[in-house]
């Protein structure tokens, strides 16, 4: 087993925010995901996949992928990358703009300017350059930063334009180009009302004059337009005009178009395309999101299109390629198989490279254009987070579109690839048994829950749970039981027993009506928590009856929902959101362990105002209570009041998808877990000791105990306040669990000799009677 270390100082540049980290420290994170973006330069491919930043080798003959190269982790989702020079700036959705340097390439990337956004109405969506001005897609506006890479490199904010009107709240500015001094940009409003067709469309604004004023409004009423893009050596402005699937999910078409913008207060649309007619809904969207221009050669990202004949099956994506010159009309040349869903481009040397939501980076050699391209085969990036579980030194991560992945995490700082299965593909949702022997997985498919040998990964064993599409919203696991929330129009929870894995089987499968659900399990006693919309339920689930244990009301009647819920030994932590408002707020409950639920404190206020946003998932551990929302980021609480003393900006909701973002968090052995669906996993450490009482009925909070020096070298002192005599124990463990020293307490001052033991972090624990006080120690030599 690998030594566990831990360097508290490391500083990761992306945690920019608002608000102090306090006590909450984000450790490491796991990179990779489906790759959204890719861009050419000098030999290099340069790849957005999730929230990381990859740089891959092409081969300076062939042009086909190496190798890659080098990673960066940003703080959310890379939605579109520029060249500027020999430095790429990089949108970042809510993590804002980067620019880093090349030169070091192949062995770095050098992170020199960041702009994080100012609130959660700003997005950094897509990228143009004039100079050094850079132009932004900025979510709800359209924003023009100065670039500066010499002396102290910098991105400097100039303006913000092109608001978007308040009634239209789901409307965004989506894409944009520069030539010139004409800078278009593209608004989606994703509505079917009338009225936002007055907004929709592409905006033509002087790029050179002050405040950038608007020339020109084209207005688009069939689809949401994604981007724009010129021609390179026409008056030529090609518009990707999205699809009507947003708006009608049985209307899976899309349409292309180009506009003659010579006189740009009187443009002309000189092309039009659709594209997908009659293509399978929800499956064959085809959307135009995304193209290069290559001498006026436009290769279109369309994501699920079918090819130019509207072929239904095999219902695969293609690029569709245009050729739009000064002597000759637009005219499509042909569409280009592109594997699945995929949402960018580039092409260098005859080679297209696809960035794929399931592939990762397909390659298509062009040589053979005229019969379609040739498809060159994969290089996987990995698949979209959807959650996961934590076993000793393992980490897994469910991968949708990738199967599930599992991590060495002995170095939390650094964790290691182990093994990933990317052959199931859809996996929504995985856990390890309790045995940590196998891992069971929760899939997109027939025999969608799925037992696997957690060291070879084979498949030993499956149940079809559904026979329509799931997607489980927690995943959790008692010894060989697997329980799990699934969404089938009504929440359903689902036990399914795992004993006998080659033969898993359904021992329980109960539908929920009037709201969702929420589970937490005690992984010692054998008790399933259940909230519902009106009660939190106590159930054994040691056998397989599932007898009602404990039940109690909601505060508030039918007026209320519970959101969430955490647990911590026999304290649960419910999150309720009151249709009034009446009741909202955390509410703290006790299990006496056998027939009892009790209220013994709440309401206490939420992190962020219920009438803002409302929490996605909750979690606790012996170090504090841990929120996490949608849009508004991951806050730790303290037991006693459940005051904020710990932030954390994750990567927030993409463009307008709720579903994005967020995904589980959970605690397990000494750190807590976020996983989001573009972010992949961030482990994280709450580094300050809360004041704990085992029994919060009974005992008071434990009175303040000072641990001394921390971090430590040769020893460490604990003082408890005076008192004339002390029982107890003071126990040390390692972020496994497992105890490395054990000692009596022998008065109101004590020292522990640390000076034998490796660097590391630790969680020290003092126990006298019914009062406990824990802390992390960490050992630096």
């Amino acid at each position: 087993m690998k030594r566990l270390v831990v360097i508290l100082v490391v500083l990761f540049p992306f945690l920019v925010s608002a608000q102090s980290p306090g006590t909450l420290q984000r450790i490491s994170s796991t990179t990779g995901a489906g790759c959204y973006e890719v861009e050419y330069y000098n030999n290099y491919l340069l790849t957005g996949a999730g929230n990381t930043l990859m740089v891959y080798s092409t081969d300076t003959v062939a042009g086909t992928l190496v190798s890659m190269l080098t990673e960066a982790r940003l703080g959310s989702n890379i939605a579109d990358l520029k060249m500027f020079g020999t430095h790429v700036i990089v949108a970042a959705n809510h993590d804002g703009v980067y620019m880093f340097g090349t030169s070091s390439l192949p062995a770095s990337l050098q992170q020199e300017a960041h702009y994080l956004p100012d609130t959660a109405t700003e997005a950094a969506y897509n990228l143009a350059i004039k100079g050094d001005t850079l132009f932004v897609a900025y979510k709800r506006k359209m924003a023009a930063f100065k670039l500066d890479t010499t002396g102290t490199p910098g991105i400097t904010m100039i303006d913000r334009f092109g608001h978007l009107p308040s009634w239209l709240p789901n409307a965004r500015v989506r894409g944009c180009d520069v030539k010139g001094n004409l800078l278009a940009y593209t608004v989606a409003t994703y509505s079917a009302n009338v009225q936002a067709d007055t907004v929709t469309g592409v905006y033509l604004v002087d790029a050179a004059a002050t405040g950038f004023p608007q020339l020109h409004y084209h207005t688009q009423t069939f689809a949401d337009p994604e981007d724009v893009i010129f021609g390179i050596n026409t008056n030529l402005l090609h518009v990707l005009g999205g699809t009507e699937s947003y708006a009608n999910l049985f209307d899976p078409s899309g349409i292309f178009y180009s506009l003659d913008v010579s006189n740009p207060q009187n443009p002309t649309q000189v092309y039009s395309r659709m594209i997908g007619q009659g293509a399978l809904p929800y499956i064959q969207i085809s959307q135009p999101m995304k193209a290069v221009n290559i001498n006026d050669t436009i290769y279109v990202a369309a994501l699920g299109a079918p090819d130019s004949m509207n072929t239904i099956i095999p219902a695969y994506g293609h690029t569709y390629i245009f050729r739009a010159t000064a002597s000759m009309p637009v005219k499509l040349i042909n569409a280009v198989y592109a594997g699945l869903w995929h949402f960018d481009v580039a092409v260098n040397r005859k080679k297209m490279y696809v960035a794929s939501e399931w592939y990762g980076i397909k390659t298509i050699d062009l040589a053979t254009l005229p019969t379609g391209g040739t498809d060159l085969g994969n290089t996987l990036t990995g698949g979209w987070c959807k959650g996961g579980d934590r076993r000793g030194n393992r980490l897994l991560q469910a991968n949708e579109g990738y199967g599930f992945r599992i991590y060495d995490i002995s170095s939390p700082t650094n964790p290691q690839l182990m093994s990933a299965d990317t052959i199931n593909e859809f996996c929504w949702g995985a856990s390890f048994s309790g045995d940590g022997q196998y891992v069971y997985g929760h899939y997109y498919s027939n025999n969608d829950f799925r037992v696997f040998n957690a060291t070879t990964l084979a498949q030993v064993g499956s149940v079809n749970q559904f026979t329509a599409f799931v997607d489980p919203r927690r995943s959790r696991t008692w010894q060989h039981k697997a329980i799990s929330i699934y969404d089938t129009g009504s929440d359903n929870l689902v036990v399914i027993n795992a004993a006998n894995p080659a033969a898993p089987f359904f021992e329980l499968n109960r539908q929920y009506s009037g709201g969702e659900i929420d589970i937490a399990v005690d992984s010692t006693g054998g008790n399933l928590f259940v909230m519902s919309s009106d009660s939190i339920s106590v159930y054994d689930i040691t056998g397989n009856t599932f007898p009602l244990r404990a039940s109690i009301a909601i505060p508030g009647g039918g007026l209320s929902n519970f959101k969430t819920i955490a647990l911590w030994n026999d304290t649960v932590f419910a999150v309720v959101d009151h249709w009034l408002n009446a009741f909202d707020g955390i509410y703290k409950y006790y299990f006496n362990g056998t027939n009892q639920l009790t209220q013994v404190g709440g309401p206490y206020a939420m992190p962020v105002s219920s009438t803002v946003d409302l929490p996605k998932f909750a979690a606790a551990d012996s170090f504090g209570v841990y929120i996490v929302y949608q849009e508004h980021d991951l806050y730790a609480l303290r037991y006693g009041d459940l005051a904020q003393v710990g932030y954390h900006r994750h990567g927030r909701e993409f463009y307008r998808t709720t579903d994005y973002g967020p995904q589980d968090l959970y605690c397990k052995e000494g750190f807590i877990f976020l996983a989001e669906y573009f972010g992949q996993t961030t482990m994280f450490s709450n580094d300050t000791g809360f004041i704990l009482s085992q029994n919060q009925l009974i005992a008071p909070q434990f009175p303040a105990v000072a641990v001394f020096p921390n971090p430590a070298q040769e020893s460490v002192t604990i003082l408890l306040p005076p008192k004339a005599s002390w029982t107890g124990t003071i126990i040390l463990t390692n972020m496994l669990g497992q105890e490395i020293r054990r000692e009596k307490i022998t008065g109101s001052r004590q020292q522990l000799d640390v000076a034998r033991l490796p660097e590391g972090l630790y969680v020290l624990r003092v126990e006298a009677g019914k009062d406990v006080f824990s802390e992390k120690l960490v050992i630096r030599k």
